[in-house]
């Protein structure tokens, strides 16, 4: 049978090859078609196996979160003999305790749309500035801060390295508690299984509504609140009744919750807000200070009481 052949160029000379017979040709496009759908098959597999990798690498992370959150180690800095709580009453002279509730008093973060816009939720709302050493002064330079710098001065531990400044305006509740017992670990290092407790918490009261019934801080030595089953709010150490310019200073370890209060209705209203203003003081070890915040502002709502 005769072979047609045919050229194609190469190099500028022509290379001459057979072509294949219809039977060579049909087995040829077979094979590929063949190839064609095994390499669809691998396709769909690898593409299953990767949903099923997706899907398993989803519950593995939220079961490591439920773990770490189950076992998590709390990481503190307590010294064996720190004082449960120090109470320093009118810790601020007169005029200084006056302009810092003026200053708060006059606030666009406390009072301007962008917190007003943020109080449909019903509790507690304000602002947190978090900040390390190398923020300090970007904390002090901060117009917007210019209230609580004096507070922090006068507040801050020379050997903390990290802090969390709160501003919290709390509103009238009914409940026993305004909410559940806590420490305070808030300066933001995301480490799995670890869990930074502040050094020292430093509570100033700013302003208190007058006749005001309930909204004690309420304290546990570091062991005694999640250990127990069924803790109940008397079971306490420490109770301390709110006053304005009271400073309260206690154990960054040291569990705590607040009682839930009530005002009586003949009250005005621009004098039911409860105002604290919060300082967290960390210890933090220099493997992980670098990943504190330099200096991060944001706004809050539903905060956590103290």
């Amino acid at each position: 049978m005769a072979v047609r052949k045919r050229t194609r160029p190469e190099g500028g000379r022509g290379e001459t090859q057979a072509a294949g017979t219809p039977q060579e040709n049909a087995a040829k496009t077979q094979e590929q078609q063949a190839r064609r759908v095994k390499a669809r098959q691998a396709a769909a597999s690898e593409r299953q196996r990767q949903t099923m990798l997706q899907v398993l690498n989803v519950c593995m992370v939220a079961v490591f979160a439920y773990l770490a959150t189950l076992y998590a180690r709390a990481i503190r800095s307590n010294e064996a003999d720190q004082p449960l709580t120090v109470l320093y009453e009118d810790f601020l002279p007169p005029d200084a305790f006056q302009q810092l509730q003026t200053c708060l008093a006059n606030s666009s973060l406390l009072h301007g749309e962008n917190v007003l816009n943020k109080r449909n939720f019903k509790g507690t709302y304000g602002f947190a500035v978090k900040f390390n050493n190398d923020g300090v002064q970007q904390f002090k330079d901060d117009p917007a801060m210019a209230c609580l710098v004096p507070y922090f001065e006068r507040a801050v531990r020379n050997d903390t390295n990290a802090w969390v400044v709160n501003v919290l305006v709390c509103e009238e509740t009914q409940a026993e508690v305004s909410v559940g017992i806590h420490v305070d670990n808030t300066v933001g290092i995301h480490v799995p299984v670890l869990r930074f407790l502040a050094h020292v918490v430093d509570v100033l009261y700013v302003s208190i509504p007058r006749d005001m019934q309930g909204g004690s801080l309420v304290i546990w030595n570091y062991g005694s609140g999640p250990s127990i089953v069924a803790p109940t709010i008397d079971s306490a150490d420490r109770e301390i009744v709110p006053r304005e310019n009271h400073r309260v200073s206690f154990r960054g370890d040291a569990f705590h919750t607040v009682r839930g209060f009530q005002i009586p209705e003949d009250v005005p209203k621009q004098d039911r807000l409860r105002i604290s203003l919060v300082i967290e003081q960390y210890k933090i070890p220099s493997l992980f200070y670098r990943r504190t915040d330099t200096y991060r502002f944001q706004f809050k709502t539903n905060m956590t009481m103290v």
